[in-house]
């Protein structure tokens, strides 16, 4: 069992640095060891290669594993499945939608927009991103009775990372520093062999 906590959720003294992280640790060191391929299932997707304020490391540490498989020759494989949109009220053009467009913000930072997200790092050492990592949502296609053709967004709440088809984390954890560092919500997840 691994878990995320922080002080208000411990019951600790604030003016201790008690925060617990171990989700963040476990989803670093499953990155770091991983022989060639992660697959990832998350309902968000922000970390530290968006920029300052985020901290949590998964996706700088992606990017290091690419680059190092990419340097040694290696086949490796990243996949990450995320909602196409987050869950909040309102349509996305709507002031009630300002939470959906921050964190489509942050997801693009970290994912393909700006000097130090996943792409340009990559793109940067002359690596294409698509050789090593990609990013999907998904959609569900039908007929209605009428014979007109429908689609809705499958929404990703699920929270997991599978490496090499042995190793495994699956719990309550996004994939943002709310979740991830110890210092915002309780999460907890398990951490072991598939």
């Amino acid at each position: 069992m691994i878990r995320s906590e922080s002080n208000w959720s411990l019951g600790l003294n604030s003016k201790e640095d008690k925060s617990e992280h171990s989700i963040e640790n476990a989803y670093i060191e499953i990155i770091k060891q991983a022989k060639s391929f992660i697959y990832v299932e998350n309902q968000f997707f922000i970390s530290s290669t968006a920029g300052k304020p985020i901290k949590n490391q998964i996706a700088q540490t992606m990017v290091d594993r690419i680059i190092q498989a990419h340097e040694k020759g290696e086949r490796f494989r990243i996949i990450v499945f995320v909602p196409l949109l987050h869950a909040f009220e309102g349509g996305i053009t709507t002031k009630r939608a300002i939470n959906i467009r921050m964190e489509l913000h942050w997801q693009y930072k970290t994912i393909c927009r700006g000097r130090n997200s996943i792409y340009e790092q990559l793109e940067r050492k002359e690596i294409k991103p698509e050789d090593y990592i990609q990013f999907y949502s998904l959609r569900q296609h039908a007929k209605m009775i009428s014979g007109q053709p429908a689609t809705e967004l499958i929404y990703i709440h699920s929270k997991i990372l599978i490496a090499d088809d042995d190793t495994l984390i699956i719990g309550s954890a996004n994939i943002n520093d709310r979740s991830m560092t110890g210092t915002g919500d309780s999460e907890i997840a398990v951490n072991g062999d598939c």
